[in-house]
């Protein structure tokens, strides 16, 4: 082997050493100081796309888990002004009651009941307007889809909730209603009608659990006023007409199944039968909308109201008029109309896509849009008369059921939506997490043993270097 000097050989394999050494332990050392594995591309190529792609998701599950905590907060908000507007009901619900009470009221009295309840139909009517997240209304209307209906003699109520047969309404739409289940009122033909003076006789009979007596001088007239008066108890009344071959018949006060008539009548007193027991139908009906601006239609069943309330699985109601309810037939009630604006969407999903998003309306809960019946609202009703007040009660019952329904759909958006959502973002967050973890984070036990390997490999690199170059020096003593 050749001594030389210029060209060492020897220096310049340890020279390679060292530096190969000494990048080995200064890669070690980045990923012991930082935790990182793969930290660029030039560490795992293939495996820093992965981990990016998944840093990527995480920080749009992060992003929408922060989006999906100002939904529960927006929702809160309507619940609590919900809430106000359900205990003003409840008072105005009392003050009907009290003013259909004739004996004890004077007038002064009746028109400080009907001062209270405009009181408390400005109060809801403030409530619905101030409610706001942010500068953004909630309650007024402005982020519900609303129903107009254009078939006032058919249709006695409309809401839409923005879910239409798994759909989201994305455009204003013409409502196709077709009923295929007629619905009806409970009722017992009660055979010939007794005679205003006639008497019918000593015995007892019971509608509904509640028992009637007759003594040997009760008169028709006398028997079918003790029925009506009941009528509240019991859920029936009678209808008879004096005359030759006049019939009588009990009717159910409710439509629909939630409208029962059990008679048990032994002496048969009431009916001609010694019992009989019957319940309303409810209506059934086939909606289409087209739910977007595509033209694309969803037919769905709406099989889950009472009477002649019509409702499917999202909440939607469509009310008929007793006339409308009781026939077959197809006809165009009214239109679902979107907010200026656009319908309120919310993002639950890492995309932009209908899948990602849901659609909650909230009504307007103003008190000229509440408890419509008969063409009156809560902010026309008044009581200053017992009639009135029975009017009002009507109307108020049916505002009260509203805002329930709304507080409900409510309840079921933050529970089955919000809440299931953030869970579930949340665990998918941990497992990407958890997944980027393994491609991208250092093993610190692995790479700890690693450096002290590297360390004294680069300590032994640097010796040698130092020993080829004093042996390259002892070539000048050949020339001395």
């Amino acid at each position: 082997m050749a001594f030389n000097v210029k060209t060492s050989p020897i220096i310049q394999s340890s020279i390679g050493n060292v530096f190969s050494t000494s990048s080995n332990l200064t890669k070690t050392m980045g990923r012991l100081g930082s935790g990182l594995r793969v930290s660029s591309a030039g560490d795992d190529p293939a495996a820093f796309v992965g981990s990016s792609r998944m840093q990527d998701s995480i920080s749009s599950m992060e992003s929408v888990i922060r989006t999906t905590q100002e939904n529960q907060n927006y929702m809160k908000t309507a619940e609590g002004a919900l809430d106000e507007v359900s205990k003003l009901l409840r008072d105005a619900r009392s003050l009907a009651l009290n003013s259909l009470n004739q004996p004890t009221l004077t007038d002064t009295q009746r028109d400080a009941n009907n001062d209270q309840l405009k009181s408390i139909s400005s109060s809801i009517t403030r409530i619905a307007r101030n409610t706001k997240y942010g500068t953004n209304g909630i309650l007024d209307g402005s982020t519900g889809i609303f129903a107009l209906s254009t078939a006032l003699l058919s249709v006695e109520s409309m809401s839409f909730t923005g879910a239409f047969g798994g759909y989201a309404l994305s455009t204003t739409a013409t409502i196709s209603f077709t009923v295929t289940t007629a619905a009806s009122v409970a009722s017992v033909n009660a055979g010939q009608a007794y005679g205003i003076l006639s008497v019918v006789g000593a015995g007892s009979f019971s509608i509904n659990g509640v028992v009637f007596n007759t003594t040997g001088s009760t008169t028709g007239q006398e028997l079918y006023s003790m029925v009506n008066a009941a009528s509240d108890v019991t859920g029936v009344y009678v209808t008879y007409s004096a005359g030759a071959g006049a019939q009588a018949s009990l009717v159910a006060t409710e439509w629909g199944s939630a409208g029962r008539i059990d008679v048990v009548d032994p002496n048969t007193i009431l009916i001609s039968t010694t019992n009989s027991s019957t319940v309303g139908t409810d209506g059934v009906a086939s909606v289409c909308i087209n739910y977007n601006a595509s033209g694309e239609f969803a037919t769905v069943t709406f099989n889950r109201g009472t009477g002649k309330t019509f409702k499917d699985a999202d909440g939607n109601t469509i009310e008929l008029t007793p006339n409308q309810a009781v026939s077959t037939t197809t006809f165009n009630p009214g239109q679902v109309r979107l907010p200026v604006g656009g319908p309120t969407r919310f993002q639950v999903g890492i995309n932009d896509t209908t899948q990602d998003q849901v659609g909650l309306s909230l009504d307007n809960i103003q008190a000229d849009n509440l408890g419509r019946t008969g063409g009156n609202s809560l902010s026309d009703v008044d009581l200053v008369s017992s009639e009135n007040a029975s009017e009002a009660l009507t109307v108020i019952d049916k505002a009260i059921n509203e805002v329930s329904s709304m507080r409900g759909r409510i309840g079921n958006f933050q529970k089955n939506v919000l809440d299931s959502n953030m869970r579930s973002l949340s665990v998918g967050r941990e497992n990407m997490l958890a997944s980027k973890s393994a491609i991208a984070d250092t093993d610190m036990a692995a790479e700890a043993a690693k450096f002290a390997q590297e360390q004294i490999l680069s300590e032994g690199a640097v010796a040698v270097l130092g020993n080829a170059m004093a042996l390259s020096r002892s070539a000048l003593s050949l020339i001395r």
